[in-house]
């Protein structure tokens, strides 16, 4: 709720996962002057339109050095990543004090915490169609046209999720993060749809 509404949280979300990369890599090759690359995509919605900030990031795997020397690094452990992303995310939620140390411990005991990392997508060097489908999919935008599968006589609509499994997606106005049955689709009311497609327009920047 907090990247909702202070939209300048999600340039500290980028910069912590850059950081999670950097202090990983560092551990795991013990060079201390390790800089890793990452070119990293801020999206805000998650499979229905619905509010979920996270960041794709495209990273090679290994490092750079002053020298300018590439550093392969063959695997990463991903329970640490998840380890230093979430130190990150809480630290900056912190110093802006959006949080408390309270709540770090509230979500330190949920069984699942909300915080994910994932690097199943691997792309070789000549993999050029890779390389774009990647590319078009950070840059995607919220909301796709193909999707919307149906306008009912009395104005909703019937928006799909890009998988056919059913998973259990939040439901509007509700904070019970596992409502309703498991569904891959969300039927709208028009107002509530509209809305839900500007949550992710950011406002426009005094000059």
């Amino acid at each position: 709720i907090f990247f909702k509404y202070d939209r300048k949280l999600l340039g500290k979300l980028a910069k912590a996962a850059w950081e999670t990369i950097r202090d990983v890599f560092i551990e795991e090759t013990g060079i201390k002057d390790a800089l890793p690359a990452m070119i990293a995509g801020i999206q805000t919605f998650g499979d229905l339109i619905n509010a979920h900030p996270h960041i794709h990031a495209l990273c090679p795997d290994g490092i750079f050095l002053d020298s300018g020397t590439f550093v392969k690094v063959d695997t990463l452990p991903m329970d640490k990543v998840l380890e230093i992303w979430e130190n990150k995310v809480f630290e900056f939620l912190l110093l802006e004090k959006k949080i408390s140390l309270d709540v770090v411990d509230a979500i330190r005991s949920w069984e699942h915490s909300g915080f994910s990392v994932n690097n199943d997508v691997q792309i070789k060097a000549d993999d050029k169609k890779g390389m774009q489908s990647i590319i078009e999919y950070i840059a995607r935008c919220p909301l796709s046209l193909a999707r919307i599968i149906k306008l009912t006589n009395d104005g909703k609509v019937i928006y799909r999720a890009t998988k056919t499994s059913c998973l259990p997606f939040p439901e509007l106005g509700n904070e019970n993060l596992k409502a309703g049955v498991n569904r891959n689709f969300e039927v709208f009311e028009p107002l509530d749809f509209l809305a839900q497609v500007a949550q992710h327009i950011p406002k426009q920047q005094k000059t």
